[in-house]
């Protein structure tokens, strides 16, 4: 089971991060942008965890109202290595650039969350990576066309806007 918090952007970068998603999918490249569920949007994961208590949404809620909206400055790409054995495949993301009000955020999130570091090791505070996820499963010979189509573009300045709760068992999402 996964649990997530999550910060969406302005509606001018969730368009944006949409355009790059389409013009992977249009390609024929891997792109988050081909799951069709309403659910699946722009969005930086803030916590993964295995369960949030209910008790600690009010806590969440009261750092999405101290903290937003916080600017979020898009900046290069960069891709995770998600190699099993057998498999080679990366995720390729659109990194955030990790200002000191986005780190507190994180922190203060992750902290309420109680994150295991076992469960989701690069979520702690001081490993986070903040980015923004364009496609996943991508290929080594993938990886260098999707850059190539995707690089020039320029995002707009962007704020994160809104807390969102993902709840992965129950694929279902909330405000806070």
């Amino acid at each position: 089971m996964v649990q997530t918090v999550e910060l969406l952007p302005d509606e001018a970068t969730d368009a944006y991060i949409r355009q790059q998603w389409q013009a992977l999918t249009r390609a024929g490249l891997p792109s988050a942008g081909r799951n069709p569920a309403p659910s699946v949007r722009p969005h930086v994961t803030l916590a993964v965890a295995t369960s949030i208590r209910e008790t600690a949404e009010a806590a969440l809620r009261e750092h999405g109202r101290a903290a937003l909206p916080i600017e979020l400055h898009l900046a290069g790409y960069a891709c995770f290595d998600q190699t099993r054995p057998g498999i080679s495949r990366f995720v390729l993301v659109r990194l955030v650039t990790a200002s000191v009000e986005l780190l507190r955020l994180q922190g203060a999130i992750a902290r309420t969350v109680g994150i295991s570091d076992a469960f989701a090791p690069t979520m702690a505070p001081g490993r986070w990576v903040p980015h923004i996820t364009l496609a996943r499963a991508v290929r080594p010979s993938q990886m260098s066309r999707a850059v190539e189509l995707l690089a020039g573009s320029r995002p707009p300045p962007g704020h994160g806007v809104r807390l969102r709760r993902w709840d992965g068992e129950g694929k279902r999402e909330w405000s806070l």
